[in-house]
């Protein structure tokens, strides 16, 4: 398989630019080694105070040479930054990682390293250079290096500069070119030329404009051999005065939303010499997959507990999905999650003697025993949403992991992730829940799956309360819980040093006290998971009036969304709904004086509802709360709507329902 990886630098600024912003009054200055004096004295970054540093300027130049006989991609870097905050000194550490296998000729190399560090001294500029023992390479493993700098004589104040060359033997492959960054950008720009031999696609994502310029132009040799220079076409990336990306919640992977440009082979046409088409199907990547040994040999191999499954009585289950329950069960009992996600899988007689595997290794196992029990399986290929999203067009390289396929009896499709201890059948980690999944059918057949459309993750809660004339509330809650909230409840009850723990917390967040409690299936392996449990509350009371929530408890304990705008879309872990229906009886010789409103709000295409409803019924308040989301993920110009909603809620939470003595 092709290399395999994101360039990144913890530095991130190598690569700079996106979100346009306030107009930042330093100009930038593209000429390294010179440093001017607005530079070297400025103290913060105008359109970002609390900025711990800035990329002054950020430039990239990409291009092909010939370099004895072979033909290389280079890339030549320079930047320059600003330390404005202690904090920033984090950023004159910096780490370049490269491709260099040990069973490879065809290697990377970062050499021409030069770096300096600025500081004003007693009103002079003092230089300070990189030496090579503040440079260091070690191995990641086989196929990765890394190349480590450590800037000299940094602090709050210091410009630094740094430019590398990176040599490449991957001539089909131009790393993207990033523009966002965690901290701000002044000026960055990157400039690629590519020979017209080599067809290349282009695409932008993320959320800001990119300047772009093409123009004809010469590579410096010929890859014919003839006497002409090779007719090339040069493309220019400009960005300036661009904001940092900062984290926000509700997002899973915050880099796959960095303005970037992304680059792809599509073909290489040299008449005489080599004629290629690089373009890829998920077809031909799902054939790819079966032809290679630590995938389709995987699937192939035979089922390492097929002595075991041969106990199992699979005749007494009713259906396709009581079977595979029953092997997952099994499987469970002789090899444990490593907590690792692969693609790729290990031998069965390594699996056997660790007992533990990553995810590729717990879904093909469940694969050979699927097959044995006569079930067809087939496995769903993706990118987690933690590793960013699929491109548009078919790209191995994205895949990071994948979970299962089966046919139900009414035809209906279900999927299972082998790895996932806390799930079950169609509830699959959020991590899984992508929109672009590929189901390979057959060795060079795929078909794309939604798993944003698996079943809503549901909470249904029911309280019945009394409450006396001096305030005491004391009642019985009984929740039950479903797919994907009901998986969350079980994560964060093993996440609990105990028991106790777990329900002291509870009733902390609820403001109660929990006198007795019972849990259901949380050691099950099931969709479904029941609470019930008794409380006890005092509310304000006086001697004629009682304050008290008619909802007693909220059901969701703090609004995630208070920032006035956002930059992201909001990404939910999945679809859910939860529902509080609460029956609460008041002290006899009391009446209503006071009581909220009821309250239905949603957003324009009905995805998401809030509801809320109270009435009085002789002398009991039923009141009822739901709220409804059934999208996964929201846009930022949504964003307002959904903050809105979650207000709303928070509020309706803390109305109090006054009742006065008759």
């Amino acid at each position: 398989m092709r290399k395999n990886y994101a360039r990144s630098i913890v530095i991130a600024c190598l690569l700079g630019i996106t979100i346009m912003g306030n107009a930042q009054s330093t100009q930038p200055n593209l000429k390294f080694g010179k440093p001017t004096q607005e530079e070297l004295l400025m103290k913060d970054y105008s359109a970002d105070k609390d900025a711990p540093a800035v990329v002054l300027c950020s430039q990239r130049s990409t291009f092909y040479e010939i370099k004895q006989g072979s033909l290389q991609v280079v890339n030549e870097i320079k930047y320059r930054l600003k330390i404005l905050k202690p904090e920033g000194k984090e950023y004159a550490t910096i780490e370049i990682p490269y491709y260099s296998p040990v069973n490879s000729n065809m290697k990377e190399r970062v050499i021409s390293v030069k770096g300096y560090t600025y500081n004003i001294e007693n009103g002079k500029i003092e230089k300070t250079k990189l030496e090579s023992s503040m440079i260091s390479d070690s191995r990641i493993n086989d196929a990765r290096m890394l190349k480590k700098l450590a800037m000299p004589q940094v602090k709050e104040g210091s410009v630094i500069e740094l430019q590398y060359r990176l040599e490449s033997d991957y001539y089909y492959e131009i790393d993207s070119w990033y523009a966002q960054t965690d901290i701000p950008v002044l000026y960055t720009d990157c400039v690629i030329s590519v020979p017209d031999a080599f067809n290349f696609s282009f695409s932008q994502r993320g959320f800001n404009e990119i300047a772009f310029k093409k123009t004809p132009a010469y590579a410096s040799f010929s890859l014919t051999g003839r006497d002409e220079r090779e007719p090339a076409t040069e493309y220019k990336f400009v960005g300036m005065n661009i904001p940092a990306l900062k984290p926000e919640g509700y997002v899973f992977c915050p880099s796959a939303y960095k303005s970037c440009v992304d680059l792809e082979i599509r073909s290489i046409n040299i008449p005489g010499f080599i004629c290629k088409d690089f373009t890829s199907t998920w077809n031909s990547i799902g054939e790819k997959l079966m032809e290679d040994e630590d995938f389709g040999g995987r699937i192939r191999r035979s089922n390492m507990l097929s002595k075991e499954q041969k106990d199992l009585d699979l005749s007494k289950c009713a259906t396709t999905k009581d079977k595979i329950v029953a092997l997952y069960k099994l499987l469970r009992k002789h090899l444990k999650w490593d907590e690792t996600y692969s693609l790729l899988g290990e031998s069965k007689s390594q699996l056997r003697k660790d007992g533990t595997g990553s995810s590729a290794d717990m879904n093909f196992v469940l694969l050979n025993m699927m097959k044995d029990a006569g079930i067809k399986g087939y496995p769903v290929l993706l990118c987690s949403r933690d590793k960013g999203f699929l491109p548009i067009h078919a790209s191995l390289e994205k895949l990071n992991c994948f979970i299962i396929a089966f046919e139900n009896e009414d035809g209906t499709t279900s999927f299972i992730d082998a790895s996932y201890e806390d799930g079950y059948v169609d509830v699959l980690p959020s991590r899984m829940l992508v929109n672009n999944a590929y189901q390979l059918i057959s060795s060079n057949m795929t078909s794309a799956v939604n798993l944003q459309q698996l079943p809503f993750s549901k909470t249904i809660r029911k309280i019945s309360a009394k409450l006396t004339a001096d305030g005491k509330l004391t009642g019985n809650v009984r929740d039950q819980l479903t797919n994907n909230n009901a998986a969350s409840l079980r994560e964060d009850y093993k996440a609990a040093e105990d028991s106790v723990k777990f329900v002291s917390e509870k009733a902390k967040n609820n403001h109660i006290e929990i006198t007795r409690c019972e849990i259901k299936g949380v050691n099950d392996y099931s969709n479904e998971l029941n609470i019930n449990y008794d409380f006890e509350k005092n509310c304000d009371a006086t001697a004629n009036q009682i304050y008290v929530n008619p909802f007693i408890m909220t059901i969701i304990d703090d609004n995630p969304f208070t920032a006035e705008e956002r930059t992201l879309p909001v990404e939910f872990p999945h679809k859910w709904h939860l529902t509080q229906n609460v029956c609460l009886e008041i002290p006899e010789g009391y009446s209503i004086e006071e009581m909220p409103k009821n309250l239905t709000i949603k957003t324009e295409d009905g995805s998401m509802i809030l509801k809320v409803v109270l009435t009085a019924v002789e002398n009991k308040i039923m009141a009822r709360e739901i709220l409804n989301v059934d999208r996964i993920i929201y846009n930022q110009q949504e964003y307002p709507t959904v903050k809105e909603m979650f207000a709303q809620l928070m509020a309706k939470n803390k109305e109090l329902l006054v009742l006065k003595k008759n």
